[in-house]
């Protein structure tokens, strides 16, 4: 997965793009993602992604695409609400989610966001028992952003998944958490280049714990 919402390094409004590689470790495998957005004055935002699975980078696979867009509800005294949705289709078919986001900036340079997020799917897939049933899901994510200088931004970011109509994750369990940190530079005036390193929960097929590796490119303009 992406990282589900950006860092609070520093907002700017207008258009950008970004690209970006992540190499897991349990799979052996890479997926490269091309994203493309635009931040209104007022923080609402706009974002496209197109995924691709390349297997052992050998192998180039269509692997999902996603259009999302998210609106401030409340700005108060350095803490804000806002709520967001999005459309996805993979292979299998097409879903959807809504969130909200609880964010308050604790410090000039640190930033503390909540995310509560509901997933569903327009389609079904055999669960444990194999009924069919879509595989929704329950999300809750903490972001902390740390300006640690001018020129660099470090980003923490724990989640919990549930998975619910009696799924299971690649853990074999019907949760899962994923930790992801994330170092950005941002010296350049257009460009942000940033690095990755997530915990990805165990992967009961492979028996072994799932590690990314992701690096990025990022385009103001």
């Amino acid at each position: 997965m992406l990282l589900v919402f950006f860092p609070s390094i520093s907002f700017s409004a207008g258009s950008w793009i970004d690209v970006r590689d992540g190499y897991e470790t349990a799979y052996n495998r890479h997926e490269l993602s091309f994203r493309g957005g635009y931040n209104f004055d007022n923080t609402a935002g706009i974002m496209f992604t197109s995924a691709y699975n390349l297997e052992a980078m050998n192998q180039f696979d269509y692997s999902w695409r996603e259009l999302e867009g998210w609106y401030p509800l409340v700005n108060y005294n350095k803490f804000w609400v806002t709520g967001g949705a999005l459309f996805n289709g993979n292979t299998d078919g097409s879903g959807g989610a809504g969130y909200f986001d609880f964010k308050s900036m604790l410090r000039e340079d640190l930033t503390v966001t909540l995310r509560t997020r509901y997933n569903y799917r327009n389609y079904d897939s055999d669960n444990i028992y194999s009924r069919r049933k879509p595989a929704n899901t329950l999300e809750s994510h903490l972001g902390v952003s740390y300006n640690i200088n001018n020129d660099w931004n470090y980003y923490f970011e724990p989640a919990y998944f549930k998975h619910l109509n009696n799924f299971r994750s690649a853990n074999n369990k019907s949760y899962h958490i994923e930790v992801d940190n994330m170092l950005t530079y941002l010296g350049f005036k257009h460009i942000q280049p940033s690095i990755e390193l997530a915990y990805l929960d165990r992967s009961a097929q492979r028996n072994r714990n799932n590690y990314r590796i992701r690096v990025g490119l990022r385009y103001n303009f």
